[in-house]
């Protein structure tokens, strides 16, 4: 990594593990207004600044929270480093294979993973899902497998300390490095915190297939801690 991103020193609570990819597929595909408004979405960004963080090993739902953004498409979508950045006019077609292996972290240096929707499962393996969709399925499949049936839920989300640290450690390099230039003030005082992006990201969905499935009238309280450690 080179001195520059190096300059904004990140904690990692992870430790080394198999990923799984879930065969399982309960993605939806965006449509074509959701996919022009999440064009619309990563141009309005500053490009430096993006391929900054990116080159830093910080995950896309990442740097969309970090500048506000609140849509739901871009958790729905599977936008990848090299898309992003063809997108922001900073890559080309034929660079994007190289560009995916240079700036595509496994687990976010950040979020740790958690906006890449990647947790722990009973046999302590690492598990990933594509989207807020997919997560939002294998909690109430898990809910399912327990004998529950509700019609209404509340959800609790933890996360560790570490995560905060690591995103106010990112923000005072920014604020070091872009905090002259105009788009920065108003841009990063509207970020969103982790737990709540990831809560924007599975209530919704979680609520569909929830409602869809409720047999009698009951109330479930639902806590989420999805800790990488």
């Amino acid at each position: 990594m080179s001195s520059e991103t190096e300059a904004a020193q990140f904690s990692n609570g992870t430790d080394a593990a198999q990923v799984i990819s879930p065969n399982d597929d309960h993605s939806v595909t965006p449509g074509d207004d959701e996919i022009r408004h999440l064009n619309d979405a990563v141009r309005s960004l500053p490009s430096h600044a993006v391929k900054y963080l990116l080159s830093a090993g910080v995950c896309i739902r990442c740097i969309f929270r970090l500048f506000g953004i609140r849509d739901h498409a871009y958790f729905r979508s599977s936008l990848s480093p090299s898309v992003m950045c063809n997108i922001l006019g900073e890559g080309d077609s034929s660079s994007s294979e190289s560009m995916e292996s240079e700036l595509e972290p496994e687990v976010c240096r950040i979020c740790l993973g958690i906006l890449q929707f990647t947790y722990r499962d009973e046999k302590e393996m690492l598990v990933k899902r594509k989207n807020g969709d997919e997560l939002a399925a294998s909690i109430a499949e898990l809910i399912r497998q327990e004998g529950h049936q509700i019609d209404g839920f509340s959800l609790e989300v933890s996360t560790p300390t570490i995560i905060f640290e690591n995103e106010q450690a990112v923000r005072l390099y920014m604020k070091k490095k872009y905090g002259s230039e105009l788009w920065f003030q108003e841009r990063l005082s509207e970020c969103i915190s982790t737990k709540d992006a990831l809560k924007f990201a599975i209530v919704n969905p979680l609520e569909i297939i929830l409602r869809n499935g409720a047999g009698e009238s009951r109330f479930y309280r639902i806590a989420y801690n999805p800790n990488p450690n």
